[in-house]
């Protein structure tokens, strides 16, 4: 993965623009996880997939001419290009998305959430182990004490899980769609180091990974079908607008600058988010553990978002 290309740099300290990001991508992501729910239904869930990322591709495609004519350059992307952004979309927008659906369909939210959170840490692992990143202990801390906050939010749900087969599989499958999208991860960090910008890698990834997704939802169903009820099309123009368009291009412009690891660190503060509109909507109730969760996170929260220590940055 790192062949041809210059030495990966050391995650740099967060400035005004990563803080305006990670607000920006918790906020979208978070709210993603209540109007999701209007996407189920008549339409399979691969063909929504497509749809979104699609529609979200095409509302980024003029933003990214736009930022190539800025440069009074075009962006000179070979084969090998289109082939790394065509990786990175298969693995981001298109298989790990799939997996995920199917375990999210037997395991609750809450577990989910917390398993999902496992990101963190996988991203510092990818990082080490394909860009010879160096380990941060901090980051490791961080990310434990944010999974316990999670944790405590959802402890009944956690409490009340049973050891049969279709609940295992379906934390297996939960797990391997975070695997899948921290290794989508690494190809965008690849793709950065490369000379791509952020938003031509994320809109082409977004459409390969998109088209990829069509392909296969025709392949199975035999056909294209569509849900006219305006429930589904304003979630669908969230989903492709806020949560695909500007959430992925500022998320992934944030883990090129910072690293994945404290990137992925928005997978732990989503919950919150999430857990905020459930309260208004969905009867959320909150709890001691609820509370003791928060008081975890924030303070992990703290420790990501320091500037990296001085041995790290002797390290470069």
């Amino acid at each position: 993965m790192t062949s041809g290309a210059r030495p990966a740099p050391l995650p740099m300290p967060m400035g005004r623009l990563d803080l305006l990001s990670y607000t920006l991508v918790t906020l979208g992501w978070g709210g993603s996880w209540y109007i999701i729910t209007y996407q189920f239904g008549e339409v399979p869930t691969e063909t929504s997939i497509a749809y979104r990322f699609l529609l979200g591709a095409l509302l980024l495609l003029p933003f990214m001419l736009a930022a190539q004519r800025r440069q009074k350059q075009k962006q000179a992307l070979t084969p090998a290009d289109h082939l790394w952004m065509a990786v990175q979309g298969a693995l981001v927008f298109g298989v790990s998305y799939w997996i995920f659906y199917l375990g999210v369909d037997v395991l609750t939210s809450g577990l989910v959430a917390v398993l999902f959170c496992l990101i963190t840490i996988i991203n510092a692992c990818n990082q080490s182990l394909f860009f010879k990143f160096p380990f941060e202990g901090k980051v490791l801390f961080a990310a434990v004490l944010g999974i316990f906050g999670v944790a405590l939010f959802f402890v009944q749900d956690l409490q009340s899980l049973q050891n049969d087969p279709e609940t295992f599989r379906a934390i297996l499958l939960v797990l391997l769609s975070i695997y899948f999208a921290s290794l989508g991860n690494m190809i965008h960090l690849r793709n950065n180091r490369a000379g791509i910008p952020a938003l031509t890698a994320t809109t082409y990834a977004m459409a390969y990974g998109g088209a990829l997704m069509l392909v296969y939802a025709y392949v199975k169903n035999g056909e294209l079908n569509f849900d006219a009820t305006m429930p589904y099309i304003l979630s669908m123009l969230y989903l492709s607008a806020i949560a695909s368009s500007l959430a992925f291009t500022l998320y992934f412009g944030m883990i090129a600058r910072i690293g994945a690891a404290r990137g992925a660190y928005v997978a732990v503060l989503i919950p919150i988010v999430a857990l905020t509109i459930s309260y208004f909507f969905e009867d959320f109730k909150w709890s001691i553990e609820a509370f003791a969760g928060i008081a975890l996170i924030l303070a992990g929260n703290l420790l990501i978002l320091a500037k990296p220590s001085k041995r790290t940055k002797q390290a470069q």
